[in-house]
């Protein structure tokens, strides 16, 4: 949970189940622990790490989000492993162009799955970082110094 407002002597696992039950209508949810990461930072709230016991909860929270915290300060995301953010960033175009064709997208467990199908097409080259620095300015990779010359 990213942005959750954060008080002196909070009970994590109660704020998870109150924010499950009172916004996401998910009643009895069984949470194993509830941390928060980091240190304090410019009193911004530290991010809420939750684990479940059970896995098809934490799908059925990843499903309802996003209309029940569209109005909140705060939001619920997947805490994926570094290669599966890579995964599912570098898929992106794919499942866009899926969902523009009717199609039901999900990424679970580092797979993208359209309508109910395994996606197994090649995974797209990531895309060229944006280096402002390599810019062409007609130099030739020199830089040009206010009077002209080089």
């Amino acid at each position: 949970m990213v942005g959750y407002p954060e008080t002196h002597g909070e009970k994590l696992v109660d704020a998870v189940s109150s924010v499950l039950k009172d916004k996401l209508g998910m009643e009895g949810v069984a949470i194993e622990t509830a941390h928060r990461t980091g240190r304090k930072y410019d009193n911004k709230p530290r991010h809420v790490i939750f684990r479940l016991v059970n896995l098809d909860d934490r799908y059925e929270i990843m499903k309802k989000k996003g209309d029940a915290l569209k109005d909140e300060l705060y939001y619920i995301t997947d805490d994926m492993t570094p290669m599966d953010l890579d995964k599912k960033q570098r898929l992106k175009p794919v499942m866009d162009d899926a969902k523009q064709k009717g199609k039901t997208c999900k990424f679970r467990n580092g797979r993208l799955i359209i309508n109910g199908e395994v996606y197994r097409g090649a995974l797209p080259d990531k895309p060229a970082r944006n280096n402002n620095n390599n810019k062409d300015n007609g130099t030739d990779g020199q830089n040009t110094r206010v009077d002209g010359t080089h």
